[in-house]
């Protein structure tokens, strides 16, 4: 919908929007400019029946309690063909949660924020958790980016049309949910059919807190052992129950990503609510008031560090900010103009550099030794030279023919034969597979493929960077344009003149031919659009064109937007995480391809042992078959 559009809800009050403030797969919001405390939401397409309903029954249960936690819809819009949207409070200055997770973006955006601010950002998270339960309301699609959170540390919920919701006995079901925030048994389940439960928000709950406390790391996201290199996705990782942080997760071979904040730096009953959480009886997960009490007496016992004063750590242990600091690895750096920033990216935690001292290691694990062919010249050969030696006796063959006993007995020969020429061939197909380390040398070059995507991964998140800025710049080029409609008079520098004299512009008439045509605004004004439009004379094509050009210079005089933050952060998320999954093959390639080298040597050893064997049955197979049971006597 353009700006300017109008919409009334149920009560017949109407409601002008404004310019947009941003969009989704599901929707745009918009301001509206009726109420400057309020924004439209406004959906792709048209909603269904239970969606209107579900609308309806929201809008009619809101109070001030709710919105204190929840931009909670407050009346449905509706066009002249029915309800397309819904008005909810307007938030401002807020940012999405995540925001807070990363050291660089918490750094940009949240300047002042130390640990303590981020336990206490997870305690508001609790206590908006907390209301929507009191109020039977079940989130279901918890994620990041439904919840944000103000500079004071204040958190709302957003995209509350998708949470689960009751009134009048009426189950309003949530059929969304991020993989990321949902529990193991939800992680293969039609979300469209379940009710969801306050069991099932404790476990996306836990996973907010854990970031917050953890400095933006997942409890579900690490370094697998090689045995379990499958599905390595954060949630297979939840299905399969691998909380890196678990007490037995070292037993497991399931290592947390570099940098992270042990659990131990945590109190006990923190550390068993994560462990209830992640690891226990879904029924026993901690409900929100559990969390909301912990982390209250958390803050509590947080102390300022000696050495830093951006630091804020658990009274009584070792400040674990230091520590990491003498690593290179600054969360809570000081303020630019203090001292100089610190590059928190993935490329500095993981640099080039490091990518080849860890490729030179792999590169340096010998292959399988080379070995000779145990068996020589391979039996097959003989077989077929043997058949048709057979085939050459004609009279053998006539003899057979009249015995029925001898043909069953060739019968069975042959199909020995096939039996065991079928079986060897496939062990000597693998032994010159393993003899000449096929499978060590396909490793090693997944490796290798593993270490040029990473050599190539800032090239390419610079490129993805530039892509994006230079798609926005176009929306946002072709959205200033589509704000122009065609105007009678189009201005346009200098003067136009027309056969008859100086233009007149482009009367009404001729504005509804265009629409007619699909030109109704500046982005539609290009030469092969307008001249597809019949009878429009060539000087009118001319002063369109000239309109638009105008436009486009007034567009880029313009300054440009900085890139949307939401888009930067996708495409940070998407690096970061694709180099430390990488990083987790590459780290654990050598180790694979010796344990892959010794696999192939004693399977080729016991290959060499056996073929030979296999081989003499096989040659006795192929004899047997080439000779007519007639010179044994037997039938």
């Amino acid at each position: 919908m353009a700006p300017r559009t109008i919409l009334r809800d149920r009560a017949g009050a109407a409601w002008t929007l404004g310019a947009e403030i941003g969009a989704g797969g599901e929707g745009t919001v918009y301001a509206v400019d009726d109420d400057p405390g309020l924004v439209a939401k406004i959906y792709a397409e048209t909603p269904g029946d239970e969606q209107i309903a579900k609308l309806d029954a929201m809008a009619a249960s809101g109070d001030g309690s709710l919105r204190r936690v929840a931009a909670w819809p407050s009346a449905v819009l509706c066009d002249d063909a029915g309800p397309v949207g819904f008005l909810m409070p307007r938030l401002r200055s807020q940012l999405p949660l995540h925001e807070l997770f990363g050291p660089r973006r918490r750094q940009e955006l949240f300047p002042d924020a130390h640990w303590t601010f981020l336990v206490h950002a997870a305690l508001n998270v609790a206590r908006a958790f907390e209301a929507m339960h009191e109020r039977d309301i079940v989130v279901g699609d918890v994620n990041s980016n439904n919840v944000v959170i103000h500079p004071t540390s204040k958190t709302l919920f957003i995209d509350c049309d998708s949470f689960q919701f009751r009134r009048d006995g009426r189950l309003f079901r949530c059929t969304v949910g991020v993989p990321e925030y949902q529990p193991p048994e939800l992680q293969s389940a039609d979300l469209a059919t379940i009710e969801r439960l306050p069991q099932h928000d404790a476990f996306g709950l836990a996973v907010m807190v854990f970031q917050l406390l953890f400095v933006g790391k997942h409890p579900f996201a690490g370094i697998l052992p090689p045995h379990l290199t499958g599905d390595a996705t954060i949630g297979a990782n939840v299905a399969a129950g691998h909380f890196f942080y678990g007490p037995d997760a070292a037993r497991d071979g399931l290592r947390p990503p570099p940098g992270s904040l042990a659990l131990a730096a945590l109190p006990d009953a923190i550390e068993a609510l994560f462990e209830r959480a992640f690891l226990g009886d879904p029924a026993a997960r901690p409900t929100a008031s559990e969390w909301r009490i912990a982390l209250r007496a958390l803050e509590s016992n947080t102390a300022a560090c000696k050495l830093s004063r951006r630091h804020r750590y658990v009274r009584g242990v070792a400040c674990p900010w230091c520590e990491l600091e003498s690593n290179g690895l600054y969360y809570f750096a000081p303020r630019p103009e203090q001292a100089p920033p610190v590059d928190e990216s993935a490329w500095q935690r993981f640099p080039d550099i490091e990518v080849e001292r860890i490729w030179r290691e792999i590169a340096a694990v010998p292959s399988p030794p080379a070995r000779p062919d145990p068996i020589g010249t391979t039996p097959r050969v003989r077989a077929d030279r043997a058949i048709l030696a057979f085939v050459a006796m004609p009279a053998a063959a006539i003899a057979l023919a009249r015995r029925p006993a001898l043909r069953a007995e060739q019968r069975a020969r042959r199909e020995r034969l096939e039996r065991l020429g079928t079986a060897f061939r496939a062990r000597y197909a693998r032994w010159r597979e393993v003899a000449n380390a096929g499978p060590f040398v396909a490793e090693r070059e997944r490796l290798a493929a593993v270490r040029d995507e990473l050599l190539a991964q800032r090239t390419n998140y610079t490129r993805d960077l530039a892509s994006a800025r230079d798609a926005q710049l176009r929306h946002d080029a072709t959205t200033f344009l589509a704000r122009h409609p065609i105007p009678r008079v189009p201005q346009v520098p200098g003067s136009l003149v027309t056969p008859s004299g100086p233009t007149t512009g482009i009367e009404n008439r001729q504005i509804r031919d265009l629409a007619r045509y699909g030109v109704t605004n500046a982005t539609h004004c290009t030469l092969g659009n307008l001249r597809a439009v019949p009878h429009l004379r060539s000087w009118r094509i001319d002063v369109l064109v000239e309109w638009r050009r105008a436009l486009d210079a007034q567009f880029a005089a313009l300054p440009v937007r900085e890139l949307d933050y939401r888009t930067r952060h996708d495409i940070e998320v998407r690096y970061a995480r694709t180099r430390d999954q990488l990083r987790g093959e590459l780290l654990a390639g050598a180790e694979r391809l010796r344990t892959l080298a010794a696999d192939l040597t004693r399977e080729a050893d016991e290959l060499a042992a056996s073929l030979p064997a296999e081989a003499a049955a096989l040659w006795q197979a192929q004899a047997e078959a080439a000779t007519s049971p007639l010179f044994y006597g037997t039938g």
